[in-house]
């Protein structure tokens, strides 16, 4: 019988397609402008650049100024300060995709590179302060709280990991990409990345409007309110279990405390959301991570998030006037991206700078200097 699940559950699925046909490309016509308009030059730029970035050496230079916080901290060579800081700065699911990145180009071991993906694979500020606090909260200082404890909660999985697994395997192809050939590559892996994370965001998309239809949360939160769960806080955090956005969207506009949305909110970017997990799995085909360990690690993240901001709202007296300074949505959805471009520059400017140091230290530069001096 439970050889038969798999496709059991893929017809259910086909024929809710057929029933809702309306409904179903509607939200898949929905997910693809949100793709390209939203998630493409959000993300592309710094899959690109990142690539660029670990391949012409910029982790080794980074490695070096950043190994006293990394190995004391994190247990991690300092060529892994790359995927910690992109990955705090980015976005899903850039953290991963660097990570994947520094081990196939022979930067860190598998077991560092594993261990970076389990902690950090991060939201990016311009989505917990722009669009998350100050489009959905309409709280710029919500947003910037939640991102504190976003990442403090990402520092304490990664601390908490740190003496997990003893694999010490380099990619047996690291190193082996051309410097001639770095932009090509990491183009070309680019758009196969961000093609896939585009299927399962579209793919999720429809996925949730097929639950809508058959009542699935509905249902759900009938069952958790015996546990005395109302509906007002299960069914946002259930959809937040699938496709984060959508589940903070219905979330802000819960009747429920200003702190008690902020303590699930917490959690649900800890979480990510089984979308973001399938993209960030993905994205690090060739690592070959553990997906349910890497599942159990953001599940983990979530609830050391949700612990840090129940904490911190007992500890600091919370007041939630302190957070409520409203902020007009269009441009609470339109700013979050402006960073982008900046850190779109940082990001080009470091990969210059590592890349000309790295041609200053070439045999044959140094020989051809040294013959005309």
């Amino acid at each position: 019988m439970k050889h038969l699940l798999k496709p059991l559950t893929a017809l259910i699925f086909i024929l809710c397609l057929i029933a809702i046909p309306d409904i179903s490309q509607s939200a898949c016509a929905d997910a693809v402008n949100t793709c390209f308009t939203v998630l493409f030059p959000a993300l592309f730029p710094f899959f690109v650049l990142s690539d660029i970035f670990v391949n012409s050496g910029g982790a080794n230079i980074l490695g070096k100024y950043l190994k006293f916080i990394m190995k004391p901290l994190f247990g991690i060579s300092g060529n892994g300060a790359a995927a910690f800081i992109l990955g705090m700065t980015s976005g899903y699911p850039v953290g991963a995709k660097v990570a994947s990145s520094l081990w196939e180009s022979g930067e860190i071991s598998k077991n560092e590179a594993e261990r970076l993906v389990y902690f950090c694979n991060n939201s990016g500020p311009m989505f917990i302060i722009g669009a998350l606090g100050a489009g959905i909260f309409h709280s710029q200082k919500a947003g910037v709280f939640l991102y504190i404890i976003h990442i403090l909660a990402s520092a304490t999985l990664g601390m908490i990991l740190k003496s997990y697994g003893k694999s010490t395997s380099l990619c047996p192809k690291g190193g082996t990409t051309r410097k001639t050939q770095v932009f090509t590559s990491a183009v070309e892996s680019s758009i196969g990345a961000i093609i896939r994370v585009f299927a399962y965001v579209i793919f999720f998309a429809v996925i949730m409007e097929i639950f809508s239809f058959m009542g699935v949360f509905d249902l759900m939160s009938m069952g958790l309110g015996i546990l005395g769960i109302h509906k007002s806080i299960s069914v946002p955090l259930m959809k937040s279990l699938l496709e984060m956005t959508t589940g903070l969207k219905m979330l802000s506009a819960s009747d429920n405390t200003l702190s008690t949305k902020l303590i699930i909110a917490s959690f649900s970017l800890g979480w990510s959301g089984l979308s973001i997990i399938f993209q960030s799995n993905s994205v690090t085909q060739k690592l070959n991570i553990n997906l349910k360990k890497y599942i159990l690690a953001r599940l983990c993240h979530g609830v050391i998030a949700a612990i840090y901001t129940f904490a911190a709202i007992k500890i600091l007296n919370f007041n939630e006037a302190v957070f409520l300074n409203a902020v007009p949505s269009a441009t609470a959805y339109t700013s979050p991206y402006r960073p982008n471009v900046l850190l779109t520059y940082a990001t080009g400017i470091a990969y210059i700078i590592s890349w000309v140091r790295l041609k200053g230290t070439r045999p044959g530069l140094r020989q051809k200097r040294t013959a005309t001096r």
